[in-house]
């Protein structure tokens, strides 16, 4: 069964704004860690992504810096937490400078059905009301954008699920 839900953490008092996600893959944490292991190339299994391609000689492992190109958005993206089958976390440079520090964080979690994949966004804007709202509208969508990866990783591991690599 395909579990996709949502959570989102908002609250005015809170310096942090975090929306998370998560899915339910029929296939193993290694399968979905051959994905996203492929850090420079998302835009080959990511159908929302027009281009995606490394900006330094590290393709893997914390580091590893890619530019990412999603409509007129130019990204770039640095990881800073590798742990194989398990996390990778990456900041997130080229969203409006108001919102503060952004970082995605994919956790994989082997279950008895598979793997849950739990995608979470963290900002950073701070306390003043004008950069909360300004980053709660970028967070609304970088929600669809992470529903996109979810369902993008769901269909690419599967397809791997059991093949030798």
């Amino acid at each position: 069964m395909e579990s996709l839900t949502n959570r989102l953490s908002t609250g005015w008092a809170s310096p942090l704004l975090r929306a998370s996600h998560d899915i339910s893959l029929t296939c193993s944490a290694a399968d979905a860690w051959r994905v996203l292991e492929q850090f420079t190339t998302m835009s080959a299994w990511v159908p929302i992504i027009q281009h995606s391609s490394a900006l330094n000689e590290r393709t893997a492992g914390v580091g590893a810096s890619r530019r990412v190109q999603l409509a007129a958005q130019t990204l770039v993206e640095t990881v800073t937490i590798w742990e194989p089958h398990r996390q990778l976390t990456y900041s997130i440079e080229g969203l409006p400078s108001l919102i503060g520090e952004v970082h995605n964080e994919w956790l994989l979690t082997d279950s008895t059905e598979g793997t849950t994949v739990v995608l979470t966004t963290r900002m950073r804007p701070g306390r003043n009301p004008v950069k909360r709202f300004v980053a709660k509208k970028v967070l609304e969508r970088m929600e669809t954008a992470s529903t996109f990866m979810l369902t993008s990783l769901k269909s690419a591991s599967e397809q791997l699920d059991g093949v030798e690599s």
